[in-house]
This record gives structure tokens, sequence and C-alpha cells, in this order.
């Protein structure tokens, strides 16, 4: 597999994108799925709030609203990786994914896997990241499985 990036890489003359430039991505777009969820769900943060100062069980309503977010999320980076190949963070650092066995954006299951995936991991303690320190394309667990890359534009 990995002469077949190498292949892909020379080939085509892609650069993989640096982990500063997906680190600063995954910062953007976090700010900008937090903006986003606080004026989607304005009314039912509020709420939250209200309940929680008054001493309310919040189970229920924080599940309801943990559930969006995670919805979201999903929709989020699921949509613009398979549209666009990047999401609005790594537009603005220069890099998109592309899928190595199509040299193109990733399909609809491999958005769907990577998306998946680098949600759980974001939640679970960035484990999912950890390979990406010691691979050589700088691929995360939710690049590896999906058969993805992160490339500099």
């Amino acid at each position: 597999m990995d002469t077949k990036i190498e292949q892909l890489l020379d080939r085509e003359g892609f650069t993989l994108a640096p982990l500063q430039a997906r680190i600063l991505a995954y910062v953007l777009d976090i700010c900008i799925i937090s903006v986003a969820v606080s004026f989607m769900f304005w009314e039912e943060l509020a709420a939250l709030q209200i309940a929680l100062d008054s001493g309310k069980d919040l189970k229920d309503t924080a599940i309801a609203l943990l559930w969006w977010v995670f919805v979201f999320c999903m929709v989020y980076e699921m949509l613009f990786s398979m549209l666009y190949g990047a999401t609005l963070g790594k537009v603005v650092m220069k890099i998109r994914i592309i899928s190595i066995d199509f040299v193109d954006k990733p399909t609809f299951v491999q958005a769907l896997v990577r998306a998946l995936l680098k949600y759980i991991g974001s939640n679970v303690f960035y484990l999912t990241y950890l390979p990406a320190f010691d691979d050589v394309f700088r691929r995360a667990l939710h690049d590896k499985i999906p058969k993805t890359l992160v490339i500099s534009n």
C-alpha cells in the first residue's frame, strides 16, 4: 500500500499536507461548528441553562442536544469532504482530502467512514489521531481505514 501511495504522490505531483496545517484546519472547523451549533440551538441552550439553574433533570434535554450536535458534525464533515474534498477549515489552510483509489474527492462511503472515525477519535482522547505522528504519509486512523490522504493544494 505504501508503494502505491508513493507512486500516486510522484505521478500526480501531490505533496502531503503538513501536520500543523491539518491541526489548524481542525481547530478552525471546531470553531465553525461551535458557532453554527450555538446559532442553530440557541433556544435549546438557553432552556438548558435555565433548567440547570433551577436544578431540574437535564438528562433528556442534554441527550437530545448531543444527538443533534453529533448529526451536525457528521453531516458537516461528510458533505464537505464528499462534495469539495475539504471542510471549510481545510479550504482556509489550502489542504484537501483525496481518495487513494480514485485520486479524487472521497466517495460517499469513504466520507461517511472518515467522518465517523474522526468524530469518535475526537471524543475518545484523540486516540485515532496518534498514528498520524508515526506514519510516513501522516495518516490518522480516519485516513487509513477509508483509504484517504490529506494533501496540500
